[in-house]
């Protein structure tokens, strides 16, 4: 078993981010994995992510999205890329993603968001060879590695 980290901009030294780092962070959290850091709003629909990110145009917020919907990743990558200046995580990417192509808004997300102040962009997964080419032609920094235990 494999995981990868893209970091599409910017440093990482290992595949979890910290995203006190950055006062602005967007996650895309399908397994609800960012719980236990402190200071992140979590939200569950789509109406509560776009509500949030409407009352803070500008200044400092942290929030996940936590949901099992794939068909709402690209809502997501939509409020991430009109959201601008801001981290961009997006977890367990092979799951909404296809190796041909990026879906639209994490496409543009990819290629033009760094020009939005999307930076640094991490996309995480732990299946490789289903994740987009665009994030991959567009990565920075690759990390890739392996477990060296079975998966549980």
């Amino acid at each position: 078993m494999c995981w990868l980290s893209v970091v599409l901009r910017g440093q990482q030294s290992r595949a979890t981010l910290r995203p006190s780092l950055s006062p602005r962070v967007i996650i895309g959290d399908p397994v609800d994995e960012y719980g236990e850091l402190e200071g992140i709003v979590k939200v569950t629909t789509a109406a509560a992510l776009v509500d949030i990110l409407r009352r803070y145009p500008r200044g400092a917020l942290k929030v996940r999205f936590v949901t099992t919907n794939f068909k709402l990743f690209e809502v997501w990558a939509l409020c991430a890329f009109s959201w601008c200046n801001a981290a961009v995580v997006a977890e367990e990417i092979a799951d909404v993603t296809s190796p041909s192509k990026a879906p639209p808004w994490w496409g543009l997300v990819i290629r033009k968001g760094r020009a939005r102040g999307l930076a640094p962009i991490f996309a995480l997964t732990q299946r490789p060879a289903e994740f987009d080419k665009t994030a991959l032609g567009n990565a920075t920094i690759i990390r890739c590695g392996r477990l060296s235990r079975a998966a549980v």
